[in-house]
């Protein structure tokens, strides 16, 4: 064969490095292979070399080549000739991902700061990516993320194991969803969900034991409240508790779980950029967390599988309704994890959240004992008498309240969910929404192309997220944002003007499928701890009482996923010292 000469090679690459992206990278999801992408860099000298006899040096001159053209036409293209391309944003982000990936590590894990920043400057609609948009319309919300809404999960969860939570598949989601749903149910049969209240309450008496025995003493209430939902997940997923709260845990779950929280800084930075999460995922088998997390979780559910359980726990509706095949127990194998991941940080950072503000404001302690202590002191009665003493399964105005508004201020998710709109443009008419003067509005600047539009047309293919802790905050949506006020939910109903704007559990049919199951243990141990202790601030002289501010301690928090708010040591007093005389 004849050796081509240089210059030809070098136009023949510079030719495929554009006509790669125009017909490869333009219209598939490639980032969902990056092993692939990256093998295939250093193999096409190689195959140059000995497939077609050209000698080294041309080789990696057109290997060069090849990618210079390639990179010159993606940036050509992202900067003008994008969809995109009239939506604002920072210049770096339009071109790479990259950009959101030195961001947050400059920021130190605080996208949640960072995406507040970029609304304020830049308006609604800001181009975080090359093809990704966040968006902070109050009247987005039903189009994106409601349940008429004709988008489906974005490549980001594609570097998932399949679960109800992370799949892509709209008829898979749905399918799956019926499952979880009557393991949840709360309509038309026996509430199910009330069956889980004694298992709560037992786990719920053994946290009140593991603070009576720290009475007046600082205690980490971060820990104290990830041991707790370790247990009442771990119960949940594997029908026995891990032992977390009464110290009865193995090395084998404490190693593991451990392992787990060092891993989630490193996923918390790398979900920015999904091609890297792929990477992740592809080299879970690696020792590491991630694999021991694995392994362990296969290994309690195979037990779990073979010992059965009496009390009724989710996993055990799950196994009854899952084929009991090589796919089925894959998917059974995901799902547990699911279960111990989102359902124990979760609950944790928001009772940890809930318990600072808390002891901050006696005010608000009172407030909630007067609503729960007659229910928690009078003895239980017959079945078939009315319910008067507490269940956790009941909402309760001031209790929910507290929780609602913590979780409106202080979301526990703060990196919104990625959304692909596939099949259609989206578009979101403009509407005139309340004026206040309250704090900074992210609305539209008046120098924005978008904001003399009747609406805003979101190009297909585009992968969308509304960031609950900017849309929390926005005075569109709620009058005085950035105030903690409980009443809101009661007895101001006025300060809240856009309630669909209200996405701690995420909206539409993928919302969280716990969140009820979720406000139960947070009802449970709110009540059940604020009737027996007084809980404050460790040490009463510098962080106690009016000098310790609680946006100025959840402003450290940082974003893995899951808010990691900053470590807290709280002091416990016993509210009924006679009891235990």
């Amino acid at each position: 064969m004849e050796e081509p000469t240089l210059q030809a090679l070098l136009a023949t690459a510079s030719l495929l490095g554009i006509m790669s992206h125009q017909l490869l990278f333009k219209r598939f999801e490639v980032d969902t292979q990056p092993l692939l992408l990256l093998l295939a860099v250093p193999t096409c000298p190689i195959v140059l070399r000995y497939i077609l006899t050209v000698p080294w040096t041309s080789s990696l001159l057109a290997t060069a080549s090849y990618m210079v053209s390639l990179f010159a036409s993606l940036t050509v293209h992202r900067l003008y000739l994008h969809p995109l391309h009239h939506f604002p944003g920072p210049p770096l982000a339009k071109l790479t991902k990259l950009y959101s990936l030195f961001t947050v590590a400059r920021s130190g894990s605080r996208w949640h700061h960072v995406n507040a920043a970029l609304h304020a400057q830049y308006g609604d609609y800001v181009r975080t990516g090359p093809r990704e948009l966040s968006v902070a319309d109050p009247a987005a919300v039903s189009h994106i993320l409601g349940y008429g809404a004709k988008t489906h999960k974005g490549p980001f969860y594609e570097s998932m194991e399949k679960s109800v939570s992370t799949t892509r598949d709209r008829n898979f989601h749905t399918q799956r969803r019926k499952v979880w749903d009557s393991s949840l149910k709360t309509r038309r049969t026996k509430p199910v969900l009330a069956t889980y209240t004694p298992q709560l309450e037992e786990f719920t008496g053994a946290l009140i034991r593991r603070i009576r025995s720290r009475l007046d003493k600082p205690v980490v209430i971060n820990e104290l409240f990830l041991n707790y939902s370790y247990d009442v997940m771990t119960q949940l997923a594997f029908g026995e508790p891990g032992g977390f709260i009464s110290g009865d845990r193995s090395e084998a779950s404490h190693s593991v779980m451990a392992g787990l929280e060092e891993a989630t800084s490193a996923i918390g930075l790398l979900c920015h950029v999904p091609w890297m999460m792929s990477l992740l995922t592809t080299f879970a088998f690696l020792p590491g967390p991630l694999k021991w997390f694995n392994q362990w979780s296969n290994m309690m559910l195979n037990q779990r599988r073979k010992r059965g359980s009496e009390k009724p726990d989710l996993m055990g509706y799950l196994l009854a309704h899952t084929p009991k095949t090589r796919k089925g127990d894959e998917l059974l194998f995901s799902e547990s994890r699911v279960i111990i991941v989102a359902g124990s940080d979760t609950t944790a950072t928001t009772l940890t959240t809930i318990f600072t503000i808390l002891a901050s404001d006696p005010k608000l302690q009172r407030s909630v004992r007067a609503e729960v202590d007659p229910l928690l002191l009078s003895p239980p009665l017959q079945s078939s008498a009315p319910p008067t003493r507490f269940r956790c399964d009941v909402e309760y105005p001031v209790l929910d309240s507290i929780i609602k508004e913590t979780l409106r201020l202080y979301p526990t998710v703060l990196f919104a969910t990625r959304r692909t709109n596939t099949t259609e443009e989206i578009v979101i008419p403009h509407h005139s929404t309340p004026s206040t003067t309250t704090t900074t509005t992210t609305s539209r600047p008046p120098s924005s192309p978008l904001a003399a539009a009747s609406a805003t047309r979101i190009p297909r293919d585009t992968v969308v997220s509304m960031p609950p802790y900017v849309l929390h905050r926005d005075p569109r949506n709620f009058a005085h944002p950035g105030d903690f006020i409980p009443e809101r939910w009661t007895t101001r109903p006025e300060l809240v003007l856009n309630r669909h704007a209200f996405i701690p559990f995420s909206t539409g049919i993928t919302n969280c499928p716990g969140r009820k199951l979720a406000m139960m243990e947070l009802r449970d141990v709110v009540a059940r701890v604020l009737h027996e202790f007084e809980p404050r601030l460790a040490g009463a002289g510098s962080r106690a009482g009016e000098s310790f501010d609680v946006e100025t301690w959840m402003g450290e928090t940082r974003d893995y996923l899951v808010a990691k708010v900053p470590r807290v040591e709280l002091e416990f007093a016993e509210r009924f010292p006679e009891r235990m005389s």
